[in-house]
Parts: structure tokens; C-alpha cells; sequence
């Protein structure tokens, strides 16, 4: 395979990530009911919708893996060490958030659909158990480290300007931020990530 072709393939992917992250991140704030399923999070299980924008997110997570390894791939030479490391933590981080979103869109909703697990999902226990707990905080770690070293590693090789790599640090703040506090925070930070991503896609489809 040529340079222009994974350039161009490395676009689609980005597009694809971005795509999915605007989708997960808005239709969750619009259909699901988020506030509320903060402090029952078995509100949000049972929505109709859950199903399917849990799927907008795994879907996400798939494309984001391709487009990081792809950036890292394009621009290897003039990233450094920071990009490797940037590229690994991060892809490990997205791998953590496919498994994550893999529960809730095949998992989750199986268990709201039985009646003899419904008191287990109403408890919340899983989610407030310290062995998950732990998970979602790697998971989060991961993506946070993941992406810094990511976006210094792109502002040091200026191979996409400036803007971008403050976007993403932006995003992953407001991301990691919302996580722990309130999910709109998060949502945002999503966007805002999905925009780089947009501009990143452009640049790479366009060279």
C-alpha cells in the first residue's frame, strides 16, 4: 500500500471516529436520560436507545484505534518517542472503552430484559463495586496519558499546526473531567475531540 492511500485511508478512519464520537456523545444527551441515570444508572439501561448509541460508541472506539495507529504510522519520523509512547497508551486506553462499551451494548441490555436481574441492575452493584471503579479509572488514566503525550508529541513535530494538539488536550480534560463528575462535561470533551479528529482527517485527505 502507497503513502497517499493509508493517508487517505487514515482520513477515513479519523472521519469514522469522529463521526461516531458526535453521535455517541450527542444522542446520548438528547435521548437518554443522563442526569438521572448518574444516580440510577439502571434509567439509562432501560432506555429504548441505550442499545444502540452504546453501539455509536463501540463503533468509536473501533475507528479511533485505526486512526491513531494510522497518524502514528504517517507521521512516525518526525514524532519521536513521545508519539510511540503517546500511540500505545492511548490505543490502550480505547481498547479498555471497546470493552468497556461492549458490556453495555450486548451485556447490559440483556440483563434489564430478565426480570431475575433486574434487582441486580436497580442495586447498581457492579457499577459501584471497587473492582470496577478501578477499571473505569485506567481506562480514563490511559486515554488522559495517552493523549497528552499524543498532543505534545504533535505540537513538537508541527506536522499539524498548533491548534489541533491544544484541541485534543482540551478535549481529554473536559473528558476525563466529566467522567468523574458530570457526563455533559464529558460529552463536550467528546465533541470537541471529534472536532480535532475532523481537522486531522482533512489535512491527511487533502496532502
Amino acid at each position: 500500500m502507497n503513502k497517499q492511500t493509508f493517508k487517505k485511508l487514515t482520513a477515513f478512519a479519523a472521519f469514522g471516529f469522529a463521526l461516531f464520537c458526535l453521535l455517541w456523545a450527542g444522542l446520548s444527551n438528547l435521548l437518554l436520560p443522563v442526569a438521572e441515570g448518574q444516580k440510577d444508572y439502571s434509567l439509562m439501561v432501560n432506555d429504548p436507545e441505550w442499545a444502540l448509541i452504546s453501539l455509536f460508541g463501540l463503533l468509536s472506539s473501533l475507528f479511533g484505534i485505526f486512526a491513531v495507529f494510522g497518524i502514528y504510522h504517517v507521521i512516525h519520523e518526525s514524532g519521536g518517542f513521545l508519539l510511540l509512547a503517546g500511540t500505545v497508551i492511548l490505543i490502550l486506553g480505547l481498547c479498555f472503552e471497546m470493552a468497556s462499551l461492549t458490556w453495555d451494548t450486548f451485556i447490559w441490555p440483556v440483563l434489564c430484559a430478565a426480570d431475575q436481574y433486574v434487582p441486580f441492575v436497580l442495586s447498581s452493584a457492579f457499577i459501584i463495586s471497587p473492582q470496577f471503579k478501578s477499571f473505569v479509572a485506567v481506562m480514563i488514566v490511559s486515554l488522559f496519558a495517552g493523549t497528552i503525550c499524543t498532543a505534545i508529541a504533535l505540537l513538537k513535530s508541527k506536522r499539524f499546526g498548533k491548534l489541533i494538539p491544544w484541541l485534543l488536550i482540551a478535549a481529554i480534560i473536559l473528558y476525563a473531567t466529566g467522567n468523574f463528575t458530570i457526563l455533559h462535561i464529558a460529552a463536550a470533551g467528546l465533541c470537541i475531540y471529534a472536532i480535532a479528529f475532523i481537522m486531522i482527517g482533512l489535512r491527511l485527505y487533502r496532502e
